[in-house]
């Protein structure tokens, strides 16, 4: 009876964390059958071979040790890049957003520029954030990227490579 107990919690865990990115797998599996479209889904156990490599990194370079440690928090990265040729209704991508923000993810940051949309995404559970999903728009190309893990808004916001990057304060204090 306490196997049936453990199973009945597992599956309850297992559905509802699908539940929580359904509007982005039905508008990946969508839109991956097209042929000019490309899915990759890196799953945890390959980024951990990213961590390994931290042995052969030199002990001076604190943007690599900041990466390689960013990189042991992300359990799974799913991309779709659709190129230009690809028929992307826009009225899906309109329904992902609403849907993403439906599913409790928050927008952070949308960037318009000379035809180009860049939304990042964000959905927090106790005090840290469980997936970040970045939608890339241009003409009719579109970059889908998501990662999966559990980070702290202050490892992001910390990184020493902000600083070369000349990242704007404004941006940085909005994290």
């Amino acid at each position: 009876m306490k196997n049936l107990y453990i199973l009945i919690i597992v599956l309850a865990f297992s559905t509802s964390s699908y539940s929580q990115t359904r509007s982005l797998n039905k508008f990946i599996n969508h839109y991956k059958v097209q042929d000019n479209a490309l899915a990759v889904n890196v799953p945890g156990f390959v980024l951990d071979l990213v961590g390994l490599s931290s042995k052969f990194i030199d002990e001076e370079d604190d943007e690599a040790r900041e990466l390689i440690n960013l990189v042991k928090k992300i359990s799974r990265i799913r991309l779709l890049i659709i190129d230009e040729e690809a028929n992307v209704d826009p009225s899906d991508i309109k329904k992902l957003t609403s849907n993403l923000q439906n599913d409790n993810f928050e927008e952070l940051l949308t960037v318009r520029s000379e035809g180009t949309s860049v939304k990042i995404l964000i959905k927090e559970n106790r005090n840290s954030i469980r997936n970040i999903t970045a939608l890339i728009q241009e003409d009719n190309s579109i970059f889908l990227m998501t990662l999966s893990g559990k980070f702290k808004i202050e490892d992001l916001k910390n990184m020493k490579m902000w600083e070369k990057a000349e990242i704007n304060e404004k941006v940085l204090e909005t994290l």
